[in-house]
């Protein structure tokens, strides 16, 4: 995967391009006019064909507006989650990214247990909703793996879980990023309410070469 922010094509992007032709490129994201120009000249190279896949909208939070109200509280992942979380990572991949093996989904759910970066929203006796933190550069920090399993949506605990954890990470970042699927309208609006602003869309694109 290739990831390219780059506007325009300048002739330092267009030397970058040419480096490239070289290698069979599956997969570029980035932002949505960087990803067209790069489409472009690499469709002209390899007479390749071009897909669009997911398209994506980046927002950041300097501050968190309260969410609406509902009942629960925050709490950090323990050991003892694991094999609930594995099962809900698994999930929030096959129905936002693609499936992961259970391993995978095992893996990653050690790594942000053991690093305290999975912030769990608990409703009486279970856990009802989970936000990760992840990626931490240049004085931000990502919110990824939001989730709610389909029997407890629609009561605020994704944006209530949203909103504790971008709580705590503004106690030590500058302000935090997340992405979100542009054909889900309903994220976007949990994450506007409380306090993401819209930075820029960002598009997906496969090649398949004959």
């Amino acid at each position: 995967i290739l990831t390219a922010f780059t506007t325009d094509m300048d002739p330092v992007w267009r030397s970058a391009v040419e480096e490239l032709a070289v290698h069979d490129v599956p997969s570029i994201i980035g932002s949505v006019p960087a990803v067209e120009s790069f489409r472009r000249i690499w469709q002209e190279r390899h007479g390749c064909q071009a897909d669009i896949g997911m398209e994506q909208r980046i927002f950041r939070a300097d501050r968190v507006i309260p969410p609406r109200h509902t009942s629960g509280t925050p709490r950090w992942a323990e050991e003892e989650d694991l094999p609930l979380l594995t099962s809900w990572i698994a999930a929030f991949a096959e129905e936002a990214l693609e499936a992961v093996p259970r391993e995978e989904a095992a893996e990653q759910a050690e790594q942000f247990v053991f690093s305290r970066s999975i912030l769990l929203w608990e409703d009486g006796p279970h856990p009802v909703s989970m936000a990760a933190a992840g990626r931490p550069a240049a004085g931000s920090c990502a919110v990824q793996h939001v989730y709610t399993p389909p029997e407890y949506r629609g009561k605020g605990y994704a944006e209530n879980v949203t909103a504790s954890l971008t709580t705590e990470l503004l106690k030590h970042y500058a302000f935090c990023t997340l992405y979100t699927d542009l054909s889900n309208p309903t994220s976007n609006a949990i994450y506007t309410r409380i306090g993401y602003e819209p930075v820029a869309d960002s598009r997906v694109v496969t090649f398949t070469y004959s």
